[in-house]
């Protein structure tokens, strides 16, 4: 027997997202969902179970309601005050025994769900039949998913199953944390109870449902609302109906609407499909929410509309498309007898192509009985159909049909024919202005070695395009190949042919590529050296550059044959940044090659900038000696060489510093260094000079010694 299992996914986004990942919990977690609602009466709480294993503890072990004060009218309470007063509401809350629920079935119908998945033996809906024997599994999720759904419904249905509670003790103005969670879960489970805040009297506003429309057809309407601004609110929807503008209102639905869609789907919008009694009768459909604390929210604004009958099941079919012999163009329809009688008249709608647009060439309506008319002005090529109006107002096309005049006069050829070679040279495209002729259907196109040699014909069908393209992968022997066109109408007529366009292959074998012979820097800039490329077809040599920072290489100088050159001086280059060079030869047939890429840098000799405020400050513990100065650009700067004498010895190299050496320290425009390599009794001397990133230096600091240290 085929097994359908049908879960209801209630509170989906309010309560239970979670319900959609059921399969993927672990079978020793627990958990649990609660929400609150801040009533005239108390503090309304719901919960739910978020998959069938908690909802089977849950009515085996029964649930525990705990409520923590976190303020009160005199401000918010401190951790002490709050654990004190934290109070145990109930334990033990079960759903209430089987032989309960006769008597709020006898007042609630859905008390019939509820107790059928807490106590049935063999619990299905409707048509749905689960095999609790052999799918166990499917069987309690049709339980959990159908409670849930009921207690939903209504708040004594939620109480009544252990899935809801009252706090009538609450005080107005206080903030509360609840907590929920399972009386005795079993060993080695965790167990995430639910909770939630919120302050008595604090009310949450009932938004209307927005965005409702209507699409009324025969006997029958079709609504659509926004369910995605208000699901955070509402679990379920009442539609609601009038015949006579909102005096008289009357549920459209028995039962709450609930939003299901197939896995992997979202939609955010509900839909109902009602039935009207009558077409032509004014009916007003408006929505309203409803909470899973049972309310019901503010209803949502009126649509009005009425029933349309359907369009007639005909379609008028064109019978005939016929020359009249005087330069018009006769159509003839027919529609079944039996319609007839529900016409109001006909269209012709004629386009120049069969997928429209279509427009009426008749001024007024066609009536009835006539199935014929005269387009006095018909074009070469022409696609029609017939259109009836029901007395509905229903507009109704039939399909379209082709009508080709009678012509045996041939079309213009096409004319400004031209062609290239594509970029690669593996193929070549023909193209060519369009033929002034309305009736032409395409093109024929013809080929030749020589100009005035015979054509052969390329396509076997007709181009409806105004270029071609063709492969050319074996020209060996081919200098140059000549084109030319027909063009052909509708009616299979042909034009003379076209002016001849050739098209000529350039050498494809690109130029020997310069060779750089040295790359010199100096202070002045960089200069070049290079042998020029030999191709006997050479037409010009291009020197570009590029920096380390751009990706595009940067024209420097052009020479044209045959003044080349092979040496160039560029100056414009900035001193201590890495250029790269190349050449690039191009050739007659606009083919290039380019030399090897060299690389150089011009050389920085300059000075740059003054070592300042350089002085020294000796320790207490006379074991080292700290250096102070200041640079105006330290980001252009290398490193620090620090020059140390002693004695009458001369300055010396002492230490390279790198700005990211931990021995440096740098803020700003200051650097600071401590030397802790010194000796007692011994007189010390320094210097500091700045190494610049581009090559150049800093003058060099004043010397500074340091005396009976």
């Amino acid at each position: 027997m085929e097994k359908t299992t049908l879960i209801l996914l209630i509170w989906l986004g309010i309560v239970c997202a979670p319900i959609l990942c059921t399969a993927q919990q672990l079978s020793d977690t627990f958990s649990i969902k609660l929400i609150a609602r801040s009533l005239p009466e108390g503090i309304a709480l719901r919960w739910a179970p978020l998959d069938a294993n908690t909802w089977k503890a849950g009515i085996k072990t029964g649930y525990r309601l705990s409520r923590t004060t976190l303020a009160n009218n005199t401000g918010i309470l401190t951790r002490s005050e709050q654990e004190a007063g934290r109070r145990i509401l109930a334990d033990h809350i079960f759903p209430v025994p089987e032989p309960g629920w006769q008597a709020i079935a006898d007042t609630n119908q859905t008390a019939v769900i509820a107790a059928g998945a807490l106590y049935s033996r063999s619990f299905s809906v409707r048509q749905e039949v689960i095999d609790e024997e052999n799918d166990p599994e499917a069987a309690e999720m049709n339980r959990f998913g159908f409670g849930l759904f009921a207690a939903d419904q209504f708040m004594g249905i939620a109480i009544a199953m252990g899935l809801g509670w009252i706090d009538t003790s609450a005080t107005e103005g206080e903030s509360y944390l609840y907590t929920v969670t399972l009386m005795n879960g079993p060993s080695h489970s965790k167990i995430n109870p639910g909770t939630v805040q919120i302050t008595k009297g604090d009310t949450l506003s009932l938004p209307p449902p927005g965005q409702l429309t209507g699409r009324f057809g025969d006997r029958r309407v079709r609504l659509k609302w926004d369910r995605s601004a208000v699901e955070s609110v509402y679990t379920a929807y009442f539609v609601e109906r009038s015949f006579d503008h909102g005096r008289t209102i009357e549920p459209a639905n028995k039962l709450p609407l609930i939003y299901t869609t197939p896995e992997g789907t979202n939609d955010p919008f509900m839909y109902f499909t009602d039935t009207i009694p009558e077409n032509h009768m004014p009916v007003w459909y408006r929505i309203r929410g409803k909470t899973p604390f049972g309310e019901l929210g503010r209803p949502s604004a009126w649509i009005t509309g009425e029933g349309q009958p359907a369009p007639l099941p005909y379609q008028p079919m064109i019978t005939g498309l016929t020359d009249n012999g005087q330069g018009g163009l006769l159509i003839t329809w027919a529609v079944p007898e039996t319609a007839k009688s529900q016409i109001s008249g006909f269209d012709i709608l004629r386009s120049e192509t069969a997928e429209g647009p279509f427009s009426a060439i008749n001024r007024t309506l066609i009536g009835q009985p006539e199935s014929r008319f005269t387009d006095e002005h018909p074009i070469h090529l022409a696609y029609y159909r017939i259109q009836l109006t029901d007395q509905n107002g229903h507009q109704i096309s039939g399909p379209a049909r082709l009508a080709l005049l009678k012509d045996d006069i041939p079309p213009e050829p096409p004319s400004a024919i031209g062609g290239s070679l594509l970029p690669g040279q593996d193929s070549i495209e023909i193209s060519w202005h369009p033929s002034p002729d309305a009736d032409c259907y395409g093109y024929r196109i013809y080929c030749s070695n020589g100009k005035d040699n015979d054509y052969l014909q390329l396509t076997r069908e007709a181009v409806t395009d105004t270029f071609y393209r063709l492969p050319c992968a074996n020209r060996e022997n081919r200098e140059r190949l000549f084109f030319r066109i027909k063009a052909v109408d509708y009616r299979g007529n042909y034009s003379s042919l076209s002016n001849p366009v050739c098209i000529a292959f350039p050498d494809d074998k690109p130029p020997s590529p310069p060779v750089f012979k040295s790359i010199r820097s100096s202070p002045s800039g960089i200069e070049l050296t290079w042998a020029n490329s030999s191709s006997p077809d050479l037409k010009r040599q291009i020197l570009e550059k590029r920096t380390a920072g751009p990706d595009t290489w940067i024209e420097v100088q052009e020479w044209i044959m045959p003044d080349f050159r092979t040496r160039y001086l560029d100056t414009l280059v900035v001193e201590g940044t890495d250029v790269a060079y190349r050449i690039k030869a191009v050739d007659e047939a606009g083919l290039t090659a380019c030399s090897e890429q060299v690389t150089g840098t011009r050389i920085d000799a300059g000075i740059h900038g003054v070592i300042s405020a350089f002085r020294v400050i000796r320790s207490f513990d006379k074991k080292s000696i700290r250096l102070q100065w200041t640079y105006p650009d330290m980001e252009s700067v290398e490193s620090f060489i620090v020059y140390r004498s002693t004695g009458s010895n001369p300055p010396a190299t002492y230490l390279n510093l790198v700005p990211d050496n931990k021995e440096l320290a740098i803020s700003g425009n200051r650097a600071e260094f401590s030397d802790q390599t010194i000796q007692p009794d011994r007189h010390y001397r320094y210097q500091v000079i700045a190494r610049l990133k581009t090559g150049g230096y800093s003058l060099l600091s004043p010397e500074i010694a340091v005396k009976d240290f």
